[in-house]
This record gives C-alpha cells, sequence and structure tokens, in this order.
C-alpha cells in the first residue's frame, strides 16, 4: 500500500498503510452503554435529521440522544441498525484515550478476545482503584475493520513514545495529525497483551461494518484486582 506523510515533531515521518481487514474484532463496553440510539433507527441523513426535529417538539432528552455528531463529518455518518454502537464512541467521546485528548472520538477495538479483556482490565483498575470491590457488566461486541489504516506495529517506523505504557502526551499528538490527514485510523500493537496483541483506533466510521452485540462479561474487582467471568 502506499506511505502517507504525516508530521511528527519538528519534521515529518512516512509512514506506510495496510489493508486491514478483519473479520470479529473485539469491542468491550460497559453494558449501560450497549442499547440502540438515534442511529440505528433510521436510514439516511434525512430520516435522522426529520426525528431529531420532531424529538424538538416532543421530547427534548432524545435529541440529546446524538450527542457531539458534529464531530463526524456528513460524509462519514452511517446509519442503520448496528451503527448506532459505532457512532456512539465518535459523537460522545469521553474521557481521553491513547489516541486523543478527548476531543474528538476513537472506536477501539482488538484482534482477539484476549487482548480486548487486557486492554479493557487495565483501564478498569485504574478507574475503581480505591473503591470498596463491585462487580461491573460488560458487553463484548464483534465489527468487521475494512479500510488502509496507517500502521505502526513492529518492525514500522512510529514516533518516539508512541507506546509509553502511562504517558499518552506523545500519541495523542499523533493521532490528532493522523486524524487531521483524514486517514480511517491506525493499526498498532497492544501495550496490555505483548507481544502479540494488535488493535485498531478508528477515527472514520466507515471503516467499520455494522457491530453486533456477542455476550456480557462480568469484571469483578476486589479492591486490589479484576477477575472476569
Amino acid at each position: 500500500m502506499p506511505g502517507m506523510t504525516i508530521a511528527v515533531g519538528r519534521g515529518a515521518s512516512r509512514l506506510m498503510q495496510s489493508a486491514i481487514a478483519w473479520e470479529d474484532a473485539v469491542r468491550i463496553i460497559g453494558s449501560e452503554f450497549a442499547g440502540e440510539s438515534l442511529f440505528d433507527r433510521v436510514a439516511s441523513p434525512s430520516e435522522f435529521d426529520a426525528l431529531v426535529a420532531l424529538a424538538d417538539l416532543t421530547n427534548p432528552t432524545v435529541r440529546a440522544a446524538q450527542g457531539h455528531v458534529d464531530l463526524v463529518p456528513l460524509i462519514d455518518r452511517i446509519y442503520g441498525p448496528g451503527t448506532g454502537l459505532t457512532m456512539s464512541a465518535f459523537s460522545w467521546p469521553g474521557r481521553g484515550s491513547r489516541f486523543s485528548d478527548g476531543s474528538f472520538g476513537v472506536f477501539y477495538a482488538a484482534r482477539t478476545d484476549r487482548t480486548a479483556i487486557a486492554e479493557t482490565v487495565h483501564h478498569q483498575v485504574q478507574f475503581l482503584a480505591g473503591i470498596p470491590p463491585v462487580v461491573v457488566d460488560k458487553t463484548v461486541l464483534l465489527v468487521n475493520v475494512n479500510a488502509p489504516l496507517v500502521d505502526v506495529r513492529r518492525a514500522q517506523p512510529a514516533p518516539p513514545s508512541l507506546y509509553h505504557p502511562n504517558d499518552y502526551r506523545a500519541s495523542r499528538q499523533f493521532g490528532a495529525s493522523v486524524r487531521g490527514h483524514q486517514a480511517f485510523g491506525l493499526v498498532y500493537d497492544s501495550v496490555r497483551d505483548p507481544p502479540t496483541g494488535e488493535c485498531v483506533g478508528i477515527f472514520r466510521p466507515p471503516a467499520l461494518a455494522p457491530v453486533r452485540v456477542h455476550r456480557t462479561l462480568e469484571y469483578h474487582w476486589d479492591g486490589a484486582q479484576v477477575t472476569v467471568r
């Protein structure tokens, strides 16, 4: 695949894109976020706009369910059954992550169950630190990924500190640069499941097929660690 030039630091690095076609990539989210949204209920932008306009007259809380959809360019918005769980990652950015400071959304997914669990357990432990034992329900989602992605896996050039385990400053700057080039996203090595785990960070919804809900997991926090059941 052709390379693309991404500005990194004071210069620019020539970074390669790879054609990624993953079936059943795995994303794990809190079960409270696994329901349908406005995007699932319509089939086109005009239907979406009509539903939002109706919500203005009848139920303002429904309008709020679209989140910050303005963060997603019109050309990249997707609609229909299974798209709500994709679009929510972009229209509700949430907290900062490895490739975003929280000002835009990223759809993260892993190549395997094992990697997805390792990644989410790490972040769950950080989130739950200091609170009493609790059980958190998680929903496993499956999605097909099909797009050219900037490839920063091992043996490919990558900015210094991209894989720092805790300091995300360099990776967030890099993510913003890649997104600014209208790239579909990145494919990268998992920091939490070395040496073979792989993940994607998607910046544009058309790189993803409709999401399917697969199963539910329980993350049991005992005050020190998480056990997955």
